[in-house]
């Protein structure tokens, strides 16, 4: 259903900004399209508005170019607070079918780190498709300090390279102490060389820091 908020920007300026998303080169980092830049300009407001409009449209272009781009304004242009309203409609885009608009949605959660997005987030760590399930164990680790652990351990025995990578990357930044047999096991074990080197890292860091957070 459309919020009443998208009914006001049925028109020609909000068909180009979808033709220009759904255009998107991911590599483009930093860059605004036309559109986008010139409602920046005028309203920063205004820009938000229409993107978080454009996470309803039908194409799955359009859907992720508007993640990107709200991504690019609150990381470069005007911080993660001002995109902040964009949350209740990324956690919906948390099950959309396309598996490009979910890994999106899911990294710009994670940015955000609002803890509403905690249990959806938690629901993808099982997903079907390794970027998707990748990211949202970096963005459970991201937004919750006390309730994320036990499933970052789990995640190191995942099928997946890319997402036994991101747990150990997720357990270093956590730097609890609890995490060092787990990780002593995969620096032994896993059949990743890059994963094992990543766990003897994390492993040398988190000794180095010694303390263990409070939960």
């Amino acid at each position: 259903m459309t919020t009443p908020i998208c009914n006001k920007y049925s028109d020609t300026l909000q068909a180009q900004l979808a033709e220009e998303l759904a255009a998107i080169d991911e590599q483009q980092e930093g860059q605004l399209t036309n559109v986008t830049a010139s409602l920046y300009k005028v309203e920063q407001e205004r820009a938000v508005e229409r993107l978080i409009c454009m996470l309803e449209h039908q194409n799955n272009r359009t859907k992720a170019g508007a993640i990107l781009e709200l991504g690019l304004l609150g990381d470069y242009y005007i911080g993660w607070e001002a995109i902040r309203p964009a949350v209740k409609p990324l956690i919906v885009l948390l099950n959309d079918g396309n598996d490009e608009v979910r890994e999106h949605a899911t990294w710009l959660l994670r940015c955000l780190r609002d803890e509403r997005a905690f249990e959806p987030l938690l629901a993808l760590a099982q997903d079907s498709n390794e970027e998707v399930r990748a990211e949202a164990i970096t963005g459970i680790a991201w937004i919750s300090k006390t309730g994320a652990w036990e499933y970052l351990v789990v995640a190191l025995n995942d099928q997946s390279m890319l997402v036994r990578f991101s747990a150990v990357h997720a357990l270093t930044y956590w730097g609890d102490e609890r995490s060092l047999d787990a990780l002593a096991i995969v620096e032994q074990d896993d059949i990743d060389r890059q994963v094992r080197d990543a766990a003897a890292e994390a492993i040398t860091a988190i000794r180095k820091r010694g303390l263990a957070p409070q939960v």
